[in-house]
């Protein structure tokens, strides 16, 4: 199995490489201008002048400096947000292609935490702690390696220099906050609608809907990760402007108290190299304190990702021809039972239908009505017993095939924050003809024609808000326009106004006349419009007894 750090690390190997580049130089430079300093100062009291080579190395090894740390922040910045989101689309990936079984054992508030709170904390050490540590390691050898004399700092010079640096800090960070608002923006949209994906898996998968959200996914994370780039181009600023500011200020203190020296205001130059010595040592040893209590909350998050992978197995290709290949369409069960991951197991029975027509499965809270829909439909596969479609079992190799044709409108449903057209299509191709035309039938013309941007109008915060039954309208719209050979619809009458449902019936009565249709419903206008009934009684999981009975 492919590693999630090679996932995470597609397309950022060559940003990273020259990161760690740059990290390397930084510290070696860094190291080096203390040296530098103590040199030009020992010749300055020796000759009473700066040697020219020394002080063009010295300017050398801040110039390296400067570029190195603020090259090396920018493309560990640009590799880290590029990681995270290539991480956040592989395993929202693995969510969608995974049996629905696997997926659904996870609570979709964890689901939320491990792919939006857990990602950014794995990939903390590969972009920020070990650069840390290596860089911070290397300055701590050199200083210590190093410090053969010591000073006392001035700071008359080193607070002008400052003003300058902390004026250049303000206009950075200026603009660090226009940019941030949008990308926090960009951000939040991007991780809404992935909330909103896991929250509608279900009827997602039901749908086969999956790649067109995934490219949903895709495209939204684009556009994320356009702006956090900026971001991270402006972010990438901050600690190298403080850092060239106090370490040049530092130098400047040192290279006056070596003046002062000449002059005997000072005792020896051995103090300034030695407290410029101790001060680039202090942040490397802070540094690497902080980084290894990172390494520990990295850990935790990259073993919950592994987890949240390893239990997601991706849903195998159909392997074997349509079920649906004959007509009409014929559907099974023999003695079906599926166990939740609660321990709850529900049975339900044996039952045979063939197609096309219509039949309302009734019964009492509990009776299984819910999990046959999903049995029926490959969601879920039976933990004991059989669920055939034209003799065909549904099965691991089978499911994918089944829920092409066969396609389950559950209980469980929301529309996404994407248009009006895009709701009802996911992902397949109707054209706007098609869905006026069905929407002039079910009554809804006027709704649509009310739309600010018709079917381009986007749900949500962003654009328009919908009430219950506009929103249930959508997913009927969907199924209707598919017309699957088979469609199991579980209450679509749910918060729709008396005219529209029963226009809503005359539709799925059409339907019914080449396609099979099953309908959990508790509406008796309903139950007497369709009265061929499929009563479902709870059966104990070690009953022996038949479930279901039919009637009409």
């Amino acid at each position: 199995m492919t590693s999630l750090r090679h996932h995470g690390f597609q397309g950022v190997r060559l940003w990273y490489a020259f990161g760690i580049a740059g990290t390397l130089i930084g510290s070696v430079t860094t190291a080096a201008q203390p040296y530098l300093v103590g040199r030009v100062t020992d010749s300055f009291l020796d000759s009473g002048g700066f040697p020219a080579a020394l002080l063009g190395a010295l300017a050398a090894a801040f110039a390296a400096d400067a570029l190195a740390s603020t090259s090396s922040r920018l493309l560990f910045g640009l590799a880290s947000e590029r990681f995270v989101l290539n991480l956040r689309n592989h395993l929202a990936r693995r969510v969608l292609e995974a049996p629905y079984s696997k997926s659904s054992s996870y609570d979709r508030g964890d689901l939320n935490n491990r792919l939006v709170e857990d990602i950014p904390s794995a990939q903390q050490p590969y972009f920020s702690t070990y650069p840390d540590i290596v860089g911070s390691a290397l300055v701590v050898i050199f200083c210590l390696s190093g410090m053969l004399v010591t000073s006392w700092p001035l700071t008359l010079g080193l607070l002008a220099l400052l003003v300058v640096f902390g004026l250049l800090l303000l206009v950075v960070l200026r603009r660090l906050n226009q940019v941030a608002a949008r990308s926090r923006v960009a951000e939040a949209r991007y991780s809404s609608f992935l909330y909103e994906v896991l929250y509608n898996l279900m009827p997602l998968k039901a749908l086969t809907a999956e790649r067109w959200a995934a490219g949903e996914l895709g495209a939204r994370a684009g556009d994320a990760r356009y702006l956090g780039n900026r971001l991270v181009g402006y972010s990438s600023l901050i600690l190298p402007v403080v850092n060239i500011g106090t370490q040049l200020g530092l130098v400047g203190v040192l290279l006056a108290g070596g003046y002062m020296v000449t002059r005997g205001d000072l005792e020896t130059s051995a103090l300034v190299a030695y407290f410029l010595y101790l001060v680039y040592m202090v942040s490397p040893l802070v540094s690497l304190g902080i980084a290894l209590g990172d390494l520990r909350e990295a850990d935790a998050s990259w073993e919950r990702l592994r987890t949240l992978e390893s239990t997601l197995p991706p849903e195998p290709s159909p392997a074997s021809p349509s079920p649906h290949a004959l007509s009409p369409t014929r559907l099974a069960t023999r003695d079906a039972a599926y166990t939740y991951p609660s321990g709850e197991t529900i049975r339900v029975g044996d039952l045979t239908l063939t197609g096309p027509g219509t039949y309302c499965l009734v019964g009492d809270n509990g009776s299984g009505k819910s999990t046959l829909l999903s049995l029926l439909s490959a969601l879920r596969l039976p933990t004991s017993g059989a669920v055939t479609w034209n003799d065909v079992a549904v099965s691991p190799q089978t499911a994918l095939r089944v829920r092409q044709e066969v396609l389950l409108l559950t209980q469980e449903r929301d529309a996404l924050s994407v248009t009006v057209r895009d709701n009802i299509c996911l992902g397949q191709a109707f054209s706007d003809e098609e869905i006026l035309t069905l929407a002039e039938r079910l009554g809804a013309q006027d709704f649509f024609i009310s739309l600010p941007d018709g079917l381009d109008s986007v749900i949500g915060a962003e654009g328009v808000g919908l009430s219950g039954g506009q929103k249930q309208l959508l997913f009927v719209m969907h199924v209707l326009l598919r017309r699957p050979p088979v469609a199991l619809l579980d209450e679509f009458s749910a918060n729709l106004d008396a005219r529209t449902k029963t226009l809503v019936s005359e539709e799925i009565a059409r339907l019914a006349d080449s396609s099979l249709v099953l309908l959990i419903t508790h509406d008796e206008t309903l139950l007497e419009r369709f009265p061929s009934h499929v009563g479902l009684q709870r059966l104990a999981p070690e009953s022996q007894e038949e479930n279901t009975h039919a009637d009409g």
